[in-house]
């Protein structure tokens, strides 16, 4: 199945890029997240996931890892080895 996944976009032009015309079309709008105050959420268009009936896309929460998290995971993980 395909699937296609967006984080936070500048314009409604680059969401029909990076999802589709279809996908926009029904309402996805990764162009009005918002930089910074969304992070971690994208929006997924996808035949290969359970979207609800009459949606052509779901907004998704996911964890948000800054650079400090991120650095204090992978050094944990190379501690591992």
């Amino acid at each position: 199945a395909h699937t296609r996944a967006s984080l936070a976009l500048g314009t409604e032009s680059q969401a029909r890029m990076a999802l589709g015309d279809k996908a926009v079309d029904g309402g996805a709008a990764p162009n009005l997240l918002r930089p910074g105050l969304d992070r971690g959420t994208l929006v997924v268009a996808s035949d290969g996931i359970s979207i609800p009936a009459g949606q052509s896309s779901i907004t998704v929460r996911t964890h948000y890892i800054d650079d400090d998290a991120a650095t204090a995971i992978t050094d944990r993980a190379k501690a591992l080895r």
